[in-house]
């Protein structure tokens, strides 16, 4: 009961701190304007998730100080110096708008550290040097795609919501109560979140909160168990790649349609997945809330594989391959729509 009531007051404090954020921001002008490559009409506040980081921090205290969740260590104080220092990195690049390579090269580097003093994937690979790209890749890959994916109100946000929700569940499910609190935390902290970032939004998270939502969801997924309760078969080690399918999708999408254009793939565009839905007559809302769905829906599959056999696995793997083959198709359809919102 104590650690419920510690994760709602997170949610209640950062809902009030994106209010006198909000304030802050425009008396200082940090503020993202419309533009031909963005969906909102008026001017709004950026750079929120300025909040997230220090919050984290406090409700992991509070949890560590009031109920007895705690799971410091050496590696764990890295693990935070990591992810305040990528927190950072971020907030720079919504007041200054850092050089992209710039950024990128930061990214590999805390990946780079991660991977070499602190935990590294395993998943069906023999060789370290493997492992250890593997491990950079998917860090890097996922800390841009919570990024990219920041292009609708509420949906980077939502997502994260979800997935920490579904990673919190499956880390109690496989005995690991530590880890499944810190996603936890950073589900509360959307949770306060998202009522002011969803649509109409009156707050963006910036790459501030972005690029701190990718790495945290990243790095504890690289260092979660998921066999330990699944002794049927051992595809539950790619249950990250299956929970985070939205995002890692929306992300290969773009970089393909980028590539097959001949486009900067450092410079904003309408091809998100969130965007070609609208463009086919959804809503705003309604374009975020499917995609909602959409993540709800391969996460649950995820959790499944910790239940059936190889047969059972194959099957729902399938299952989602199928999906997003549909939703790929769906949204290939070129339709004019004219939208009033």
């Amino acid at each position: 009961m104590t650690q419920l009531m510690i994760l709602i007051f997170c949610a209640l404090v950062e809902m009030i701190l994106i209010k006198v954020y909000i304030q802050i921001a425009y008396r200082f002008k940090i503020v993202d304007l419309p533009g031909k490559r963005k969906m909102h009409k008026q001017m709004k506040a950026r750079g929120a998730g300025i909040t997230f980081f220090p919050l984290f921090i406090i409700t992991f205290l509070l949890l560590s100080r009031f109920a007895g969740i705690s799971v410091m260590n050496g590696k764990m104080i890295l693990w935070f110096v990591l992810g305040g220092s990528v927190f950072f990195m971020g907030f720079m690049d919504d007041l200054f708008n850092l050089n992209p390579y710039i950024k990128l090269i930061f990214q590999i580097a805390v990946a780079s550290v991660f991977v070499i003093f602190i935990d590294k994937a395993t998943i069906f690979m023999k060789m370290p040097l493997l492992q250890y790209g593997v491990s950079i890749i998917w860090i890097v890959g996922i800390m841009n795609s919570f990024n990219l994916l920041d292009n609708m109100d509420g949906l980077s946000s939502g997502i994260a919501l979800i997935s920490s929700m579904i990673f919190a569940f499956i880390s109690y499910q496989t005995g690991n109560v530590p880890l499944a609190y810190l996603y936890l935390i950073l589900a509360f902290v959307m949770l306060g979140f998202l009522p002011m970032n969803f649509y109409p939004s009156k707050v963006f998270m910036g790459d501030s909160g972005s690029l701190f939502i990718g790495y945290t969801i990243a790095t504890l997924s690289i260092m979660g168990g998921y066999t330990e309760i699944s002794r049927l078969t051992q595809l539950p080690v790619i249950i990250p790649v299956i929970i985070l399918s939205v995002p890692i999708y929306d992300s290969l999408s773009v970089i393909y349609i980028r590539l097959k254009k001949k486009q900067a793939l450092f410079v904003g565009d309408q091809n998100h997945f969130s965007h070609r839905l609208y463009r086919l007559g959804l809503s705003h809302k309604n374009s975020v809330l499917f995609i909602y769905l959409v993540t709800f829906s391969t996460g649950v599959s995820a959790f499944l594989l910790l239940l059936v056999n190889w047969i059972g696995a194959i099957i729902l793997l399938l299952q989602d391959l199928i999906l997003f083959v549909m939703l790929s198709i769906l949204i290939s359809v070129k339709r004019e729509k004219k939208h009033e919102d």
